[in-house]
């Protein structure tokens, strides 16, 4: 992996994050978009905090996202209270984690 592919791979996950903490971006997908950017980006998956974003992308693999979520499956709506109040935690966090340590 080039010196460029990590920086772009950096960008676009400082960029992720940014847009979850924000709430452009689900936490499902920006987990699963995360998960995915980690080893180019050269952190290691299994650290702290990326390995939360590895484990939420691997529990929530049968939850549609992007456009197989316009597909017709449906969640229960009993999960979307817990998933709703789960992400405005998540969203706290991750403004802290962003301040922290990816921005400074």
């Amino acid at each position: 992996m080039s010196d460029t592919e990590r920086i772009v791979a950096r960008e676009r996950l400082v960029e992720t994050l940014k847009r979850m903490a924000g709430g452009e971006l689900s936490f499902i997908e920006g987990s699963r978009i995360a998960s995915r950017l980690t080893d180019t980006a050269g952190f290691d998956r299994l650290s702290e905090p990326f390995v939360v974003f590895v484990a939420i992308d691997s529990e929530t693999d049968a939850v549609p996202w992007g456009r197989c979520a316009t597909c017709g499956i449906r969640m229960p709506s009993r999960s979307m209270p817990r998933i709703g109040a789960g992400q405005k935690h998540g969203r706290s966090k991750l403004a802290n984690l962003l301040a922290e340590q990816l921005l400074s």
